[in-house]
This record gives structure tokens, sequence and C-alpha cells, in this order.
């Protein structure tokens, strides 16, 4: 039962004030209480590539967030003021850059043979070039020692290997005479005498005595090439018999 002051009726003063008081609420909070919206909750990280590998970066270790300015330095970020991928909460998930492609090698250069510069030349510096090569108004140094007038000079090539002289042919032999002609040689007839045995044969004169000879310095038969075949002489007639006395 309710007792007796509880029905009293309220003063006007306890009524404003009663109106003006906050009332209690079973969660804790009262009644008129401004109440902020709770935080988001944390992103969950991606699951694991089948590599084993996270798919994407996304952390909120960044000092700056949850600002609602993306600052990892990613696609899209305002400020680069935090790791890629530790402003998930601004900028999302990351998923990692893949790696710069690999420069390709350095193209092979052929490097110019070193040049020869130099003002040794006694005669340097005169406005006039000096030392014999391409241009040059004098030979009066060595090539490359009047740089200031004559600029940089390369060495100059070596000189092709010249070939071996060819083998000097043999002088054309002599053509050996011709083979002299075989002395005449009348054909051998029976019973002739025909030899060369005389020192005077082959003279072109005749010396063996016989008919039609030249001269009778040597034997019967014995001069063939210049008197021809000779026939044996008959042995001379005996002497006739001296008369009966």
């Amino acid at each position: 039962a309710l007792s007796s002051h509880s029905l009293l009726p309220l003063s006007p003063m306890m009524s404003v004030l009663f109106a003006l008081a906050p009332l209690a609420r079973p969660d804790g909070f009262t009644l008129g209480e401004q109440r902020s919206p709770p935080p988001p909750p944390s992103p969950v990280p991606p699951p694991p590539a089948l590599d084993g590998t996270l798919a994407a970066a996304c952390s909120d270790a960044c000092p700056h967030a949850r600002d609602g300015e993306c600052d990892d330095g990613g696609h899209g970020a305002l400020y680069s003021a935090c790791d890629h991928g530790s402003d998930c909460a601004d900028c999302g998930h990351r998923f990692p850059s893949a790696p710069p492609p690999a420069s390709p090698p350095p193209a092979a250069t052929t490097s110019a043979p070193p040049s020869e510069c130099t003002d040794s030349c006694f005669h340097a510096r005169d406005g006039e070039c000096d030392d014999g090569g391409n241009g040059a108004l004098y030979s009066a140094c060595d090539h490359g020692s009047d740089c200031s007038d004559c600029g940089h000079r390369f060495p100059a090539s070596p000189p092709a290997p010249s070939s071996p002289p060819m083998p000097a042919s043999p002088p054309p032999s002599a053509s050996p005479p011709p083979p002299s002609a075989a002395p005449f040689m009348p054909p051998p007839i029976f019973g002739a005498e025909c030899h060369d045995t005389c020192y005077h044969s082959s003279d072109g004169d005749c010396d063996d005595g016989g008919d039609g000879s030249h001269y009778s310095i040597c034997e019967h038969g014995s001069d063939c090439t210049d008197c021809g075949h000779r026939l044996h002489l008959p042995p001379p007639p005996p002497p006739p018999s001296p008369p009966p006395p």
C-alpha cells in the first residue's frame, strides 16, 4: 500500500526540479545525455595468399591513422608521412607493389683509343701545328706533342702486314742446242772399206790417197765421210819372172 504522504501533491518548484533532473537508465547512461558514436571496428586482415604471403598490407600503425586523410604515400594518398599500408582506416587495403623491372644490362660500347695530346714540342703554342700529323704545317715535332695547335691526335693504326714476296721465278733455262746432224755415212758396200780412222776425216777434204782424193796422208778407205766407200784394191801383180839364162 502506498503511504499517505506519497499521494500528497507536489509543489510547483518540486515539479520543475523533477522535470529537469536526468533519469537514470539501466545501461549506465542517463536520459538526455549526448553519447558519441562508437569507433569503427578494426579492419579484418586479408587472408593469406596461396604462397603464404599476405595478399595486401593493412594496419593502423601510422601515428596519423584514422584522421580522415590518407597518409601512407600510396595511390590516392594526400601525404607520405607513413609507411605504405600503415593507414588502413583512411587508405584501405594496400597490395604490395610489384618490384621494379630489372634494368637492362648496359650496352657494350666500343671505347675509343686513347688520344695523344701533350705540349712537349719545342714549338708548341705558336699558332702553327708542328707535329707532322693530318693538317700540320710542319713536321718538326713528334706526333701528338703540339696539342694546343694541332688538337688531340689518335695513334695511327699499324700498317697492315705486307704479303710475303712472291718467290722469284727461275730464269728461263737456255734451250739446249739442237743435236748436230750425224755425219753422212755412205751405205755399206760389200767388199768396200769405209771408216773414219783418219786423223783428218770429216774435214771436207778427201785424204786417203785414193781416186779423187786431195791428199794421201791417210790410209786407203780411212776417210769415208770425205772420200766415200773404197773398194779393196787388188793386190799388185807379181813381178815378172826373170828371163831364163
